[in-house]
């Protein structure tokens, strides 16, 4: 069984995709496993040195509208992308294609619709990104992450299936609880905890914003824990030069579910994969959507959880001064707040979406085994003979153009 999977520019794009990787690993015995990035995007550090996996790398880049150089430039990348997905599938031969995002997934999912190859898109975010919005129409099955996204998207097949997270996030939603996750991460148990985390572009103007009041927040014991990301190397020098024990600045960690278990509150952007696991473990959270998000979708995803209670909802132009100072001390004094936040934060998640995510997959598998599907790498030589090609010649031309 040949899955192949297309996705990158941002972790929201990739990380379910690992997750659901990690799920059709453990329930299929054979199973083979591709991924279409590009060299420049987040995938390229994370994906392409996960063992088992067999990762292809193309071109692909929004172009602007307006003519300009870089248009002309961006266009011809994608010329050549579009190719190079071609040859993967030429040579990858897949069952399936799985898109989960990004300007990368165009290619591989526009091939196998025009191929006959079951295609499936997983959308993350309340508003649809330009790319699935066009190739929905095309593929079998559209996934999504928010109820209304599905009876609002034009598909031939839409199913609300939540948004898939590592078992490693999943597992920690009845097993770890908040004493538990403090004592593993030497926080003081008797201390608030604020967990600030600001996605895959980073947040420096909420990471300046909390900085500034680090004193006021130390003064009411709050013990600030920072994944920063990039701007981790800055804040590390800023904190060391306050020697301050109150703030833990962290670059990358792969137990982000045991600090979100630890915390009281969460300060955060609204990115689909950060508030499926917000929402999955239970946490109280200030959503501070990321303004340059394409289509505003921050700002719809946080909007959709403030309006259903499950979030604090306070924009990035709303943050002056020592607004989001004031903001946290307020929530921390809240403890009524702070539970229902919580609860409702529970009766949002779908804990099993992987799973369900599973489900479509395998269900496009069985019913793409009864229909027939072009094979570009099985028929070649079928084609040829009964073209009357020779063979000879034809071999030739797939060698120069990398078939």
């Amino acid at each position: 069984m040949n899955i192949l999977i297309a996705g990158g520019g941002t972790g929201g794009h990739v990380y379910p995709a690992l997750a659901l990787i990690e799920e059709l690993r453990r329930s299929q015995e054979k199973i083979r496993i591709g991924y279409v990035g590009t060299a420049k995007g987040i995938e390229s550090r994370i994906v392409r040195h996960e063992s088992g996996i067999e990762f292809f790398e193309i071109e692909a880049s929004g172009v602007e509208r307006k003519l300009t150089s870089k248009t002309i430039r961006e266009a011809w990348s994608n010329l050549k992308g579009l190719s190079l997905s071609l040859n993967i599938i030429a040579h990858f031969d897949p069952h399936v294609i799985v898109g989960t995002g990004g300007y990368v997934s165009f290619g591989p999912l526009l091939w196998g619709t025009l191929l006959g190859i079951p295609t499936l898109i997983h959308e993350q975010n309340r508003i649809p990104g330009l790319v699935n919005t066009l190739l929905a129409p095309l593929v079998d099955s559209v996934l999504v992450s928010f109820p209304e996204t599905a009876n609002e998207i034009r598909a031939k097949r839409a199913v609300h299936t939540g948004l898939p997270l590592r078992s490693s996030i999943t597992a920690l939603r009845e097993k770890l609880d908040q004493t538990s996750a403090r004592e593993y991460l030497k926080l003081d148990p008797n201390r608030p905890v604020v967990l600030v985390t600001g996605g895959t572009h980073g947040a420096q103007c909420i990471h300046d914003q909390l900085l500034s009041g680090s004193s006021e927040l130390q003064e009411c014991g709050v013990q600030l824990v920072i994944l920063a990301g990039r701007d981790a190397v800055r804040l590390q020098s800023l904190t060391r030069q306050r020697n301050s024990d109150s703030i833990r600045v962290l670059g990358h960690t792969h137990e982000v579910g045991q600090w979100m278990k630890a915390a009281d509150l969460m300060v955060c952007r609204a990115g689909g994969a950060t508030l499926a696991e917000m929402t999955t473990l239970g946490v109280p959270a200030i959503v501070i959507p990321w303004p340059g998000a394409a289509h505003n979708h921050q700002e719809e995803n946080a909007a959709w959880l403030s309006e259903r209670g499950a979030c604090h909802l306070l924009r990035e132009s709303e943050c002056q001064e020592d607004r989001l100072v004031k903001e946290v001390l307020k929530l921390l004094g809240d403890s009524t707040r702070l539970t229902s936040l919580r609860n409702r934060c529970a009766t949002l998640a779908v804990p099993d979406a992987t799973e369900q995510v599973l489900r479509e997959v395998i269900l496009h598998l069985e019913h793409g085994n009864q229909r027939e599907t072009i094979s570009l790498y099985r028929n070649w030589r079928r084609w040829n003979e009964r073209l009357g090609v020779d063979l000879t010649r034809a071999r030739a031309f797939r060698q120069r153009f990398g078939l």
